[in-house]
């Protein structure tokens, strides 16, 4: 009996150690007793716009970091809008400057270097937090801090300690907890992205500068990794326009239904159309395409019964982009004009001066809400507005690709698959069919020049022999 209840008592004693194992097991402790030195994880992701799933302000929303690693099956509520919200980004760019002198006249004067006055540690943390990157920087340059790597540190796929591979993991090894009995702090600064072409962030806005102060310490404990979840935004804008109808003389007969249009963009010379994949990572897709209106690949927008085209979920990010009107609605033609529609998309929301900076469509200056939506008054208006001409027939008009540039508005008539003909094909096999009708076969032809060579050599013989004839006698 005696020993039986020693048993229970020692099962309870391990009962609290279960317990803690138990409910700590979603998050990720890496802690050593008095680390030298320390390495920051930094998870790069990235909301695709402000228009996000919860539909939240995502200005006002921060991941509050503890230094722990998000794992495991039992997240936080904030932990789940993160990753629910967000994806992985590969190559951003980061420097990391030693804010040492900051935190040390933090903690010695109650201010940093510019006289702007903190009361604690995490004061100075959330001061540095609210800086535009440029500001930082500049507050930087100004105290001569120096940087850590002489490198930019790119976040790219990267293998974690615990075996794990990630995306977008910026890795910052070998940081020093202290400088003698100074405990360090480092400035991570988002510097650009290594890849432009399909995806912009507006790190201005919302690229915040990070403070790290060491130790930091979970649990009594200090961290020897440390994990880091910035927000960033992606910067996209999501175009639209209005296609109306006109009389030959300029007379409006109002929003026109039916008109097909893809997106594209010239690279390198090469005309590339938006693809119709589904957006499931921060980039777009583009393909070459002899034949977008029928290419399942390509994303098609069709006006409706508002004139309305609208790109919905399809964001671009800034550059000079195309809508290139494929088909006609019944009854139009599609002119030079209508033919190649300009988007311009700029790069930030606002100047340097706080303006609006609108997509222009055509030249025209677009209205945008920020969650997305076409704004009321656009609708009303319907503004911004393409037009076309009505023809006297009522066959639809629909023009083949064409280089950039060129315009080819002349009405095709379908084939019996409902498709434009492939030019290049075509034209081989007419040249060819040509070539075959004009041209005999070769063993024909080798028995033509047979008999012809036997008809002209008897010619021959029978002339030579009827003169020699006429000469005997």
């Amino acid at each position: 009996m005696k020993k039986f209840i020693t048993s229970i008592l020692a099962l309870l004693m391990l009962l609290p150690l279960l317990m803690a194992l138990n409910i700590g097991e979603e998050k990720v402790v890496e802690a050593a007793d008095n680390p030298d030195e320390v390495t920051i994880y930094l998870h790069k992701r990235i909301f695709r716009d402000l228009r996000w799933k919860d539909n939240k302000e995502l200005e006002d929303w921060e991941y509050q970091n503890d230094g722990l690693q998000i794992v495991g099956e039992q997240l936080t509520e904030q932990d789940n809008i993160l990753l629910e919200n967000s994806l992985p980004l590969n190559g951003a760019m980061f420097d990391v400057y030693d804010a040492t002198p900051w935190y040390k006249d933090v903690q010695e004067k109650g201010q940093l270097p510019n006289g702007t006055k903190v009361t604690s540690t995490k004061d100075f943390v959330d001061y540095i937090a609210t800086l535009a990157r440029k500001e930082a920087i500049k507050m930087a340059n100004e105290s001569k801090l120096t940087k850590v790597y002489d490198q930019a540190t790119v976040s790219k796929k990267t293998e974690m300690p615990d075996g794990r591979t990630l995306e977008g993991i910026a890795t910052f090894p070998g940081l020093a907890v202290k400088d003698g009995n100074q405990e360090k702090a480092y400035l991570i600064l988002e510097t650009g992205i290594t890849e432009k072409k399909n995806l912009n962030v507006d790190m201005e806005k919302l690229g915040r500068p990070i403070l790290v102060t060491l130790p930091v310490i979970v649990n009594g404990e200090n961290l020897s990794q440390i994990h880091l979840y910035p927000k960033n935004v992606g910067y996209v804008r999501d175009p639209y326009f209005f296609k109306f109808g006109k009389e030959a003389d300029g007379s409006d007969l109002g929003p026109v239904a039916g008109a097909k249009f893809a997106i594209y963009r010239i690279e390198n010379g090469k005309k590339l159309y938006l693809d119709m994949s589904d957006v499931n990572d921060l980039k777009n897709k583009w393909v070459e395409s002899e034949d977008p209106l029928y290419d399942d690949r390509v994303n098609i927008f069709e006006s409706d019964k508002d004139g309305l085209v609208n790109t919905g979920a399809r964001f671009l990010p800034s550059g000079t982009f195309y809508f290139e009107e494929l088909e006609s609605a019944p009854g139009f033609v599609i002119g030079n004009d209508e033919k190649r529609i300009k988007i311009e998309v700029p790069e930030s929301w606002y100047d340097e001066d706080g303006k609006y900076l609108p997509v222009l469509i055509d030249g025209q200056p677009m209205l945008e809400n920020p969650d997305g939506e076409v704004p009321q008054k656009a609708m009303e208006e319907k503004t911004p507005r393409v037009y076309n001409t009505r023809e006297t027939t009522t066959n639809s008009s629909t023009t083949p690709p064409t280089e950039e540039g060129t315009v080819t508005p002349t009405p095709q008539t379908p084939s019996t698959r409902g498709r434009l003909p492939q030019t290049l094909g075509q034209l081989i096999d007419t040249v060819a069919t040509t070539a075959r009708r004009m041209l005999p076969k070769t063993n024909e032809g080798k028995a033509a020049f047979s008999l012809l060579g036997i008809i002209v050599a008897g010619g021959a013989v029978f002339l030579w022999k009827k003169k020699n004839d006429e000469d005997d006698k």
